[in-house]
């Protein structure tokens, strides 16, 4: 059996517990002890403490089996929506910006974002909608995903007054960049030219390069002056 097949047998394995030991790990995947401890080294998100393998992050594991060819569907089963979610706000962190998560606004319109992240600096925030789908999206799926994420960006930037005080930062935000991150490569990369679509393993490099990607894509962030100024939006 190839090596990259006794990989894809142990992530699968690995995405069903949360630790094993070495031994018995080696008899349910039928591979050498010296062999696994090799494998496991390449895999990201499990960590070797002593006799036992440690998942410590189900998503970089889940990440590396799509590449090595798992069906979405079947790593779908494994991935939780909250690690998504919390690597996506670790990725908008490291790049300075202050985060929260799962922000929600009850009155007087009710919504929710998974992840903002602000640099109050500029005024700019970063909206992210976080898709849990590693099965495939269709664009007709992805367009109306992201019109709906468009309608929550302006909604937030009409009323996130009302939330001043909970979130002193926003009071700070002039314009806003929606976001939606998914696992798989998306089949289109905005919609309508106001929301950004990427996969989690370009948000980095898209924070890194965000005014030359928006440029390059035909994107413009939503400005707040001009939410409050349309007066269709409620």
């Amino acid at each position: 059996m190839l090596v990259k097949d006794i990989t894809r047998q142990v992530i699968r394995r690995l995405l069903s517990i949360d630790n094993i030991g070495i031994g018995e790990l080696s008899k349910q995947t039928k591979t050498s002890q010296d062999l696994l401890l090799r494998i496991l080294e390449l895999i990201p998100g499990v960590e070797v403490r002593g006799d036992t393998v440690e998942v410590i992050d189900k998503l970089s594991v889940a990440q590396e089996g799509l590449r090595l060819g798992i069906p979405p569907k079947e790593l779908s089963r494994y991935v939780d929506w909250r690690d998504f979610e919390r690597l996506s706000a670790e990725i908008i962190g490291s790049h300075g910006y202050s985060v929260i998560r799962n922000l929600r606004i009850d009155k007087p319109r009710r919504l929710e974002i998974d992840v903002v992240g602000i640099d109050p600096g500029s005024g700019r925030a970063i909206l992210v909608d976080c898709k849990h789908w590693l099965h495939g999206i269709s664009p007709s799926a992805l367009r109306e995903a992201g019109m709906k994420h468009i309608e929550r960006t302006e909604k937030f930037l009409r009323y996130k007054s009302w939330v001043y005080r909970r979130y002193p930062l926003l009071e700070r935000i002039k314009y806003a960049i929606p976001v939606i991150v998914t696992l798989t490569t998306p089949r289109i990369r905005k919609v309508y030219g106001r929301v950004v679509i990427v996969n989690i393993n370009e948000l980095n490099n898209f924070l890194q390069d965000l005014y030359l990607v928006l440029d390059e894509i035909g994107v413009k962030p939503i400005r707040e002056e001009d939410v409050l100024r349309d007066k269709t939006i409620l």
